[in-house]
């Protein structure tokens, strides 16, 4: 069954996870090892804020890799700008939380001694620029009530967070406006549009490899764009059939009447599209063997067949391809494991 957009916001959610962990680990990971560097007076508040702010965009770069991988992997080589933001801001709200929490850590083992340099550093600076009595003494009164607040670890949370949220915030800008031009360091192969590839880590595929002009394309299915997915499964019950899978929550309903399998899919694409489930038998369950969607690729093109789009052949398990007929019918092969 076509479940090709419902995969991608699954995609689109480990791709936020991954990259948002390798930033926060970064990112956190050097504040833990520059700790003893505060300590011994290497790191200071006068070079100390240039290798933070440093750490953070060396960190938050992996967005640009997040949003590219997304992008040319997953999206068919073109994501829109709002969605590269949403991207790059939930890895950023990721590796935020993670350098809030190495600095909380932190704070715990020079906590005081902290305060007291970042209390000397600033009135240093305050008289450097020239601060008259009066001006120091309000300035002592305004710091105190300060490091009494951010004794607070609520408060003292909000305030790391808003030091690297807008570093995130803006690489995620610049680099969404940068990818959503298809043309920028457009991907070096072919990639699929609108499909889903997933890694198979611990339960490989006991597919068959054996090149054979028998195509074996897997269970059919008819997938219909539906205007109003109630009133369609209202009218496929009348015609006897029955569901059989998806959500009506998540606007695509999966149907069946005897051998006749049909997907209901409400605002997820424009046109009808026919549909092999490799893998999958009549009633959605896996079958032992099959030709692996790779194999089959590799028939179609060579007996001559263009593809709109096509499966990474490094890869292994889960991938679709997309052929057009002659009338513009478009055609998914679509590998569920």
């Amino acid at each position: 069954m076509n479940v090709v957009l419902i995969k991608n916001q699954t995609l689109m959610k480990k791709i936020v996870i991954t990259y948002g962990i390798i930033a926060g680990t970064i990112v956190g990971g050097l504040m833990l090892a520059s700790m003893p560097l505060w300590k011994s007076g290497v790191l200071n508040f006068d070079n100390g804020q240039l290798v933070g702010y440093t750490t953070m965009v060396i960190a938050l770069s992996v967005i640009f890799f997040a949003i590219k991988s997304f992008r040319d992997n997953h999206a068919g080589g073109k994501i829109t700008f709002g969605k590269g933001v949403v991207i790059g801001i939930l890895i950023t709200a990721i590796a935020s939380v993670m350098y809030a929490l190495a600095w909380e850590i932190s704070f715990h083992s020079m906590g005081d001694e902290f305060i007291q340099k970042m209390t000397d550093h600033h009135f240093k600076e305050l008289k450097a620029d020239g601060a008259t009595e009066a001006e120091l003494e309000k300035a002592k009164v305004d710091w105190a009530s300060f490091n009494e607040m951010y004794k607070n670890p609520v408060i003292r949370f909000g305030v790391t967070l808003m030091e690297i949220f807008p570093v995130g915030l803006a690489i995620s800008l610049v680099c969404a406006g940068l990818l959503r031009k298809k043309e920028f360091l457009a991907a070096t192969s072919t990639i699929i549009i609108l499909m889903a590839t997933l890694i198979s880590c611990n339960n490989p595929n006991p597919v068959n490899m054996e090149m054979t002009d028998n195509l074996k394309l897997g269970a059919f299915s008819v997938s219909l764009t539906v205007k109003d997915l109630h009133a369609s499964k209202e009218f496929y019950e009348k015609l006897g059939f029955k569901v059989l899978g998806g959500d009506i929550s998540k606007n695509y309903l999966i149907m069946k009447n005897e051998n006749s399998i049909i997907g209901l899919f409400q605002g997820m694409f424009d046109k009808n599209i026919l549909t092999y489930n490799l893998g999958w038998d009549e009633n959605g369950k896996d079958i032992k063997s099959f030709t692996d969607i790779r194999e089959i690729q590799k028939q179609l093109k060579g007996k001559g067949l263009k593809l709109e789009n096509e499966a990474n052949e490094k890869t292994a398990g889960p991938a679709s391809f997309i052929l057009i007929d002659p009338d513009g019918n478009q055609i998914l092969f679509d590998q569920h494991r």
